[in-house]
């Protein structure tokens, strides 16, 4: 490997060059300014030398030593290196610690929709968080990263590689898996994936949240569920408090009713196994937990509640709400402009 040395592209932005087996290469300091490219290059050496010492490092700097050490070992580079250019623009500068559910649905959003990158499926940009949670644990493995600068990756609810996360349900695909689920019931008892549909649909809760509730998280006087549990901290992936619904209150009566312990699903296990047979009787193949916390967020915007209000019950800010989901919000903004005018009315001459 010869000297690496700078140099400036015809856009200003500065490269470390150098000679690897008589190829030429070259890798972007992403940097326009000397004085950075010349810190960024004093880093890089040093990561060529011994690798990144352990520490709170950036999903780009993760990603620059999974390059260096996983891609030659790597049948296919290419795909890789096609997903960072888009994860690059979002995820470059973060810790992993800091990824939250949030980030997750707005990059899908922005994917998607082509506000990062071209438009793509949500089966590519399930590939592409792949590759990134990859780079993630490669680090961990090797040592530069400690896996407690990971994030929860049990509640992080990532896209399918089939139809994805911004799919929500409509009302008789509701009825059929609720059909669906107390059919395949044993005995009378309400099942475990019965109790978690209707809490997921009810509250918009995410997945995790509810598989961790508990009984005493539940006040069915005040008709609230609290589902920060006493002690936890709150973190960015905000565990809200939501009034129970019409609709829930005799579901979670009669669950508190038939309880057999202090979790209101019987256990914390993961619900995917339980959900698989209920969405095949159902015919809903594609579905994947995260869709009941968009379908409740798509129905109270399509039914006119505000995104302050929703984004308070999903645990989201409101920014968030407003790219994942503001094109469900109904076109009645027509009532507030009809205000305008709603003195002076006047027939066109």
């Amino acid at each position: 490997m010869s000297a690496p040395n700078l140099k400036q592209s015809n856009d200003g932005v500065w490269y470390v060059h150098w000679t690897e087996g008589r190829r030429s290469k070259r890798v972007s300091t992403r940097t326009k300014d000397l004085a950075a490219a010349k810190v960024f290059l004093g880093q890089w050496l040093l990561m060529e030398q011994q690798g990144p010492a352990p520490g709170n490092l950036t999903c780009g700097e993760i990603w620059a030593f999974y390059e260096k050490r996983r891609f030659p070992k790597m049948v296919d580079t290419i795909s890789p290196a096609r997903c960072w250019k888009n994860l690059d623009g979002y995820f470059n500068t973060m810790s992993p610690v800091s990824v939250s559910q949030d980030d997750i649905d707005t990059y899908l959003h922005k994917r998607v929709t082509g506000a990062v990158g071209r438009k793509a499926s949500e089966s590519t940009v399930a590939l592409e968080l792949r590759y990134l949670v990859a780079s993630w644990n490669f680090a961990v493995k090797k040592r530069i990263l400690l896996s407690t600068a990971l994030p929860d990756l049990d509640e992080l609810d990532m896209p399918s590689a089939g139809k994805g996360r911004t799919r929500w349900l409509r009302d008789e695909e509701v009825d059929r898996l609720l059909k669906a689920a107390a059919e395949l019931r044993h005995g009378s008892r309400l099942s475990r994936v019965e109790r978690f549909i209707w809490i997921a649909l009810e509250t918009g809760s995410r997945r995790r949240a509810i598989e961790e509730l508990r009984w005493d998280q539940v006040d069915l006087d005040t008709r609230v569920v609290n589902f920060l549990p006493e002690g936890r901290e709150q973190t960015k992936k905000r565990r809200a408090a939501v009034p129970i619904s019409d609709a829930l209150l005799p579901v979670l009566r009669r669950a508190w009713e038939e309880r057999t312990g202090d979790l209101v699903l019987d256990s914390t296990r993961p619900i995917y196994e339980a959900l698989g047979p209920v969405k095949t009787k159902a015919g809903l193949e594609d579905l994947h937990p995260h869709v009941f916390r968009h379908t409740a967020a798509t129905v109270m915007l399509r039914n006119g509640v505000s995104l302050w209000q929703v984004a308070n019950i999903l645990g989201n800010t409101v920014e968030v709400v407003q790219s994942v989901y503001g094109h469900h919000v109904p076109a009645d903004a027509m009532s507030p402009v009809n205000t305008i005018s709603r003195n002076r009315l006047r027939s066109v001459a």
